[in-house]
């Protein structure tokens, strides 16, 4: 009984540190929410540290004397949670454990047996956290705390009566942000970290909540905050943002509500308020909420971005999605963001109940046509709490929930497709996402003096935009990392806010030992003598090794291509084309292959690529000509 000292761990979601991440604004609100009630809280952001993350909680729970450790997230997190929680209870055997987020939201039960912390807490923490932590110093029975799930004497898991959602959200206290090292996060951001920090070349973004949960139940989506949609006053919103502004100096304030605002009013309001601050900002809407009017007031408030829910551009589609959209609302809302000069963020998602290749190939369609958009296609994921996932484990199409969770949760074939045409689809977006490019020009590139600390050599570059044309100077882009694509950069104007790419091979192909460059060689001179049988074997055994090695993917690709065997074409030329998406050859050998397996819109998309690409490297030969 008395003072208990409690960690608040963030997992590492990072391939290194200093790569990029989202501000973990969950535990940032629980963090300040024990604080307030005057309990000992230390904070852990394992994204920052360098160290195996069970050496890392190990030093934290024993130089601190940590009594209860508390952690969370989404179901995609789950790999990473579980090495927080056995790493806690390996390091102190009688260490407390408090489990919540998303991911314990949408499967209270099983993922509590599964994990085994001492306590979840489900939906909203604040308070139920407050509560909870004056129990355990007390020593006090939990019966009565609602919204938890914990063990009785018998070993039994008990679940306690839900909390009814906080109405109130300007009661709470405002996130954490230091405890969580949002400063060593401001000196590790770079401009290409993501699209909206393009616009600054010393990129310091917050991430801010204005509202929680959403009114509508579209079937993929699962609300981590429950189902009860509700906003923060404006007049508290802004207080918390005269806050950040003084302590932090922010230059763009991501607001990560799932629904920014279902009313205009309120829109409109923050576009007044936010304006004088000078600030970048941007949010999620749906498309049936803007008009040319509010676009405007929004843009010249200081909008960047706004991130669509555009899902798909078939009607039966959204109907199934329950959406309560069209394709009509779709594209006049994009329409109207683009002439606006206000980037756009949406998604393509590929794979609801109701579809089929034919309702695929209408949004394929649409997309090609409506480049300037950048659309992402993606397949869609039945996420833990959706109502996709539930019927999917109604369908056996996840017949092991553990195995699901530790990979991450991939996407599941929950259409009438059959699973080799759900395949061909998944092949086909993500072809598409990687190798259809919307072109910009690079003009220059310079290397800079200084290097970032982790991300090495940084370089400074212009380029001329693909959309409005004006040339746009970038500075601290890293040269050896690229997390948008293959051989290319994608970059947001700073003018007109449309994102292009650039073909950037100073991001580094990847290189091999030089013996595979000689089978490889030896390979090419056996199908020069049409030797082809004793090639393909080389080629297969490189692959089985290197198999992003572009020229044995070209070579292997072409053979298949031209002996008929069009299906393999189109598997090895696919792989080949997202690894050289400038390369206008290998589009049209695609469509080829394309067209021998029937999919002709998808073989006319790279073919017109393909034509796009051989006009820009035409017009750029004839600058140079005129140059010189």
């Amino acid at each position: 009984m008395g003072m208990k000292r409690f960690l608040m761990v963030v997992p590492r979601w990072v391939n290194r540190p200093g790569d990029f991440y989202a501000f973990p604004l969950g535990l940032a609100y629980l963090s300040a929410a024990l604080k307030r009630e005057g309990h000992a809280v230390e904070c852990l952001n394992l994204n920052h540290a360098t160290e195996p993350v069970p050496k890392v909680i190990a030093e934290a729970v024993q130089k601190r004397e940590i009594d209860v450790l508390c952690t969370g997230g989404l179901s995609v997190h789950y790999p990473h949670i579980k090495m927080v929680l056995d790493s806690a209870r390996a390091a102190r055997k009688d260490i407390a454990t408090v489990l919540g987020g998303g991911m314990l939201s949408a499967e209270p039960q099983y993922i509590f047996e599964n994990l085994a912390p001492t306590y979840g807490v489900v939906g909203e923490g604040e308070l139920t956290m407050a509560e909870l932590a004056r129990a355990m110093c007390e020593d006090a029975d939990v019966r009565c705390i609602q919204g938890i799930l914990y063990r009785d004497k018998e070993g039994n898991t008990r679940v306690t009566p839900p909390r009814s959602p906080n109405r109130d959200l300007d009661s709470l206290a405002w996130p954490d942000y230091e405890g969580f090292e949002i400063r060593q996060r401001f000196e590790m951001t770079l401009p290409t970290d993501d699209y909206p920090l393009n616009m600054h070349d010393h990129p310091r973004v917050l991430e801010i909540i204005a509202s929680r949960s959403c009114p509508f139940s579209c079937t993929f989506c699962f609300h981590p905050l429950g189902k009860v949609y509700r906003e923060r006053s404006l007049d508290g919103l802004f207080a918390e943002i005269d806050h950040l502004v003084q302590a932090y100096r922010p230059n763009t304030l991501m607001v990560l509500d799932e629904l920014f605002a279902v009313k205009r009013n309120r829109l409109i309001e923050f576009c007044n308020r936010i304006k004088p601050y000078g600030l970048n900002w941007l949010v999620q809407l749906r498309v049936d909420l803007v008009d040319e009017e509010t676009l405007a007031l929004m843009k010249d408030a200081g909008c960047t971005y706004i991130s669509y829910g555009i899902e798909s551009m078939s009607a039966k589609v959204l109907t199934s999605m329950k959406k309560k959209t069209d394709p009509v609302q779709v594209n006049k809302a994009l329409r109207l963001t683009y002439e606006k000069k206000i980037g756009i963020q949406g998604n393509l998602i590929f794979g609801d109940a109701a579809e089929t290749m034919e309702t695929a190939v209408e949004s394929l369609e649409w997309w090609s046509k409506n480049r300037q958009y950048q659309a992402f296609l993606t397949s869609v994921v039945p996420y833990p709490g959706t109502h996709l996932y539930f019927e999917a484990i109604r369908k056996g199409l996840i017949p092991d929930q553990q195995l699901f969770l530790e990979a991450g949760c991939p996407p599941v074939n929950t259409t009438a497709m059959d699973n080799r045409e759900w395949n061909e689809l998944n092949q086909i977006i993500s072809t598409l996402n990687e190798s259809i490019v919307l072109p910009g020009e690079l003009k220059s590139v310079k290397r800079q003096s200084e290097s970032h600390p982790v991300r090495g050599p940084l370089l400074t570059l212009e380029a001329t935009c693909a959309h409005c044309r004006q040339d746009v100077v970038y500075k601290n882009i890293p040269m050896g990392q690229n997390p948008f694509g293959r051989l290319s950069l994608r970059l947001s104007c700073k003018k007109c806010h449309g994102r292009f790419d650039l073909p950037f091979s100073l991001r580094g192909k990847p290189s091999y030992p030089v013996e595979v460059g000689q089978r490889v060689a030896r390979a090419r001179h056996l199908v020069s003598q049409d030797k082809i049988s004793e090639a393909l074997p080389v080629l297969r055994e490189v692959l089985a090794q290197y198999p992003t090695h572009e020229e044995a993917l070209q070579i292997l690709g072409l053979l298949a291509l031209f002996s008929g065997s069009y299906p393999a074409a189109v598997n090895v030329l696919s792989r080949a084309v997202m690894w050289d998406p400038y390369n206008a050859s290998l589009h049209r050998h695609l469509a080829a292959g394309l067209r021998g397996i029937g999919r002709n819109l998808i073989a006319e998309i790279h073919a017109v690529h393909a034509d796009n690409l051989e006009s820009l490297a035409r017009r750029g030969r004839e600058l140079a000509a005129g140059a010189a």
